[in-house]
């Protein structure tokens, strides 16, 4: 009742205090305390969020599939034809493409608005993680899944990616809600988007099943439980017919293969644990967009990360045992399930540096199940303590993150695939821009990019000018008055070209970090072609 009364009624005019107020359990904490707690929850959300922001257009460098819906909407509001499938083989998401749609209609084109759709996702998640763990649990537990859901170094990263991957983490702790709430048909039509999200988020059906039997089971007993968990089951499977429609073909076919042989082959699950730790450490994604992680401290790293998820896992199972298996018992086993179900039947592969995105569908069971067990592991009388521990977390999370990912991308760059190598400017905008200037008086120009990860960025940010943007193997017939700009990475084919053909002029080198040449531009003028 105390709690209850704090929510809304002696600490209802004050949000700040009711909300650093809610670590603690009944209000066991001095107003000073309070507060230094409500000033470390703003300091790791603050920098959690400007994390989420700061050169958001160019740490890293766009890939060009980030670039690719760009101009797949771009087309669709000008009524020219667009492709209705992702490189990759998928439908495009509802999240990224509408969000992504309306921030076209009233925004300039530059590469930051590419990934804006996946920072307001990001930033949804982590206020609706809070509001639902809260609601579900109490304050306290809500101020952990918060910090957690916050700080993890791989939610962040992707809340820098305008892809579908990035929007997983909503999609998947709406349907959380929904079978925390023991809604079985929410929980089911949540699951369905979800899966049109991305294909992937089929892992959380485990997590949902497991879910919605601890909460039927503390309601109505073992029995009824069973008879709603069956259809529940039963409509997750049923929803699982939207992944013929949503993936690609190849992904949507039944995994067999090597299933049974990793299921029982222990050294799998030991190199399955340890890219798991990795996932959840960020060194997964530092080696994927920097080029490096943790370096001489990942097997440190390794050790930090794995003893804290199976002290976690003891501690708060042992905890959990001693209670009626409700809801958070139901998470825990729900999160286990999803995990254990991922690597037995796609491999712990989809888990390695360029293919974690695959298992970003993981990230919110595994922070929902942290948070219970933390809860409950660092004791249920005082709320504050789990709460501090979760910011110490949070803390080391963020440092990680500033100085392995953004500190890095920032002074050297990246030495991962050229399409993230970067500078002060996105190399590939720049380039742009300066055939812009140069060709703005001679009635447009040519541009011919030497990869996807060229042509894409700069097709977008042509949309609307008088600049055609090519591919090699597609030059147009005649050449426009402003010439051929080139456009290639170093070491490419263009710079091969270039040295058997006179004709290719150096235009510009664009630098990035440490003064190193990212990208190359050559001309041709169109009385020599």
């Amino acid at each position: 009742m105390q709690n209850r009364r704090s929510a809304s009624g002696e600490d209802g005019n004050d949000p700040r205090r009711s909300f650093a107020k809610s670590v603690a359990e009944p209000a066991g904490m001095t107003k000073r305390r309070r507060r230094a707690v409500f000033a470390g929850i703003a300091v790791v959300l603050g920098v959690a969020v400007a994390f989420r922001l700061y050169g958001l257009g160019r740490l890293p460098g766009i890939n060009g599939d980030e670039a690719w819906y760009g101009v797949q909407l771009a087309r669709l509001l000008d009524g020219a034809p667009f492709e209705w499938r992702t490189p990759h083989g998928n439908i495009p998401g509802p999240l990224h493409s509408g969000l992504l749609l309306l921030l076209l209609l009233f925004s300039p084109r530059s590469l930051t608005v590419l990934r804006l759709p996946s920072v307001i996702s990001s930033l949804a998640q982590i206020g609706l993680t809070y509001a639902i763990a809260k609601k579900h649990f109490d304050r306290p537990t809500g101020v952990i899944a918060l910090l957690l859901t916050a700080s993890l170094p791989i939610n962040i990263a992707y809340a820098r990616f305008g892809w579908d991957p990035s929007h997983s983490g909503l999609a998947a702790i709406v349907a959380a809600h929904f079978a925390l709430s023991g809604n079985v048909w929410a929980s089911a039509l949540a699951f369905v988007f979800a899966l049109l999200v991305h294909p992937t988020n089929v892992f959380v059906a485990p997590f949902l099943v497991a879910v919605l039997f601890g909460v039927e089971h503390a309601r109505i007993g073992w029995r009824g439980a069973l008879v709603r968990t069956g259809l529940h089951a039963a409509l997750l499977g049923a929803g699982l017919a939207v992944l013929g429609l949503a993936a690609a073909p190849g992904d949507a076919r039944a995994i067999t293969g090597d299933a049974l042989t990793r299921a029982v082959d222990p050294s799998a699950w030991v190199a399955s644990a340890v890219l798991y730790s990795r996932l959840l450490s960020g060194d997964s994604v530092y080696q994927y967009v920097v080029g490096s992680g943790f370096g001489a401290a990942t097997t440190l790293t390794d050790l930090l990360v794995g003893t804290i998820l199976l002290a976690l896992l003891v501690m708060g199972g042992l905890a959990l045992r001693a209670r009626p298996f409700g809801r958070e018992a139901g998470v825990v086993v729900g999160w286990l399930g999803s995990v254990a179900s991922f690597f037995i039947l796609v491999g712990s592969d989809a888990m390695r540096p360029h293919l974690e995105r695959y298992a970003v569908c993981l990230l919110v069971p595994t922070t929902l199940a942290m948070t219970v067990l933390l809860r409950h592991a660092l004791g249920r009388a005082n709320g504050a303590v789990p709460a501090i521990a979760a910011g110490i977390m949070a803390t080391l999370a963020l440092a990680g993150f500033g100085t392995r990912y953004l500190h890095q991308l920032q002074t050297r760059g990246s030495s991962s695939h050229e399409t993230f190598w970067t500078g002060p400017v996105e190399p590939k905008e720049e380039a742009f821009r300066r055939i812009a200037a140069d060709a703005e008086h001679n009635g447009g120009a040519c541009i011919v990019a030497d990869s996807w990860w060229v042509y894409w960025p700069l097709a977008f940010l042509a949309q609307g000018t008088n600049l055609l943007v090519t591919e090699p193997n597609a030059l147009p017939a005649t050449a426009p008055p402003g010439g051929v700009y080139l456009v290639g990475f170093p070491d490419g084919p263009f710079e091969r070209a270039a040295s058997r053909t006179p004709a290719l002029l150096p235009r510009w080198d664009i630098h990035g970090a440490e003064g190193r040449t990212v990208l190359r531009v050559w001309w041709m003028p169109a009385q020599l072609q």
